[in-house]
């Protein structure tokens, strides 16, 4: 059975997940060697934010199809 990742509650933006990867990036600088314990979470947290700018792009490329689409039918008539 495939265990799947959980997400970032959709509540939290991505200026606020950029905080907190400051925030883990401090901490685990902080920790010295010890630090590497939270690398897997910072990871996780990074993948998030990437995953929710990439979702952002093509919700924006998806309006811009409508909206090219509109004038396009808008022309024809």
């Amino acid at each position: 059975m495939e265990t799947k990742t959980p997400l970032v509650p959709s509540e939290v933006s991505i200026r606020e997940m950029e905080r907190l990867l400051d925030r883990l990036a401090v901490e685990v600088v902080a920790m010295g060697r010890d630090g590497g314990v939270l690398v897997g979470l910072y990871a996780w947290l990074e993948d998030q934010v990437k995953r929710r700018r990439a979702h952002a792009a093509v919700l924006v490329a998806v309006h811009e199809r409508v909206r090219r689409l509109q004038d396009r039918t808008g022309a024809r008539s």
